[in-house]
């Protein structure tokens, strides 16, 4: 029989509880025993930049006005890609009319008329353009004038047939030398009595290509003003006592195969 003090119970409590706490360690060879390796921690990738889009602009240059008359014009720009194209126009930079819209996209040079103006005006204009991505361009601001309305001439006096007074040739009669006028002044001579004066417009040119009849026409005076009569020969077949003065340039009076030359003086017929 084995007796066991008291006190080395206590002693084998004591280091079992030591041993229990610090839990035992095994030989160095056991292969439980050795360090195990930290994990290794795979290295974070570098996000690859995703590129910045480039915006693009659209850009309008080339702007100008031509062709432009009393109610007209036409105005012309280029933009920077293919794209719609459009003109505001009005009489302020505020516009508030707009052109026939190019809707296609089919063009980068754009012409666009203007029309129903007023003659004689400041007109401000801009051109507007939009690509097919929907980017869109306007120019700066322009200025165009039309022209001015051509005056309507003032008629002289209608000539009243068998009471002389004194008549100017009308205006509807060219005046510039670039038609034949004489069946209009044969017309016209017609229609003033004898004893008349006829006035031509003050440095006017006429052309006359065929022969101008005054027979028997008494007391009729033709007063040129000095305007220049284009022709060969201004002829005129005889009347009586008709008075030519103050043309500049030649005048052809064919009077029984005579003829008469006129530079600036006055000439006299049957006085």
């Amino acid at each position: 029989m084995v007796i066991v003090s008291a006190g080395i119970i206590a002693l084998l409590l004591v280091a079992s509880s030591v041993v229990e706490a610090g839990k035992p360690t095994c030989p160095s060879q056991h292969p439980s025993c050795k360090p195990k390796p930290s994990p290794t921690v795979a290295p974070t990738p570098t996000p690859t930049p995703v590129p910045t889009a480039t915006p693009i602009v659209l850009t309008i240059s080339g702007v100008s006005a031509y062709d432009i008359t009393q109610t007209e014009a036409k105005i012309t720009w280029t933009v920077s890609d293919l794209a719609t194209g459009q003109v505001e126009y009005g009489v302020t930079n505020a516009y508030g009319s707009v052109s026939l819209l190019e809707s296609s996209f089919n063009y980068s040079t754009h012409i666009q008329q203007l029309s129903n103006l007023l003659p004689n005006t400041p007109y401000h204009y801009r051109a507007h353009s939009v690509d097919s991505a929907g980017n869109e361009a306007y120019s700066g601001d322009y200025t165009l004038t039309t022209l001015a309305a051509t005056p309507t001439p003032t008629p002289g006096p209608t000539a009243t047939p068998g009471i002389p007074g004194t008549y100017s040739v009308p205006a509807s009669i060219d005046a510039t030398g670039t038609r034949d006028v004489s069946g209009e002044l044969q017309a016209f001579f017609a229609s003033v009595a004898d004893g008349s004066t006829i006035n031509f417009s003050a440095s006017a040119i006429y052309r006359i290509d065929t022969p101008v009849i005054l027979t028997d026409r008494v007391n009729l005076t033709l007063n040129g003003n000095t305007a220049t009569l284009r022709t060969d020969g201004f002829n005129f077949v005889r009347g009586t006592e008709l008075t030519i003065k103050d043309f500049h340039g030649i005048v052809r009076l064919d009077q029984s195969g005579v003829t008469y030359f006129y530079s600036g003086l006055e000439y006299l017929d049957g006085r």
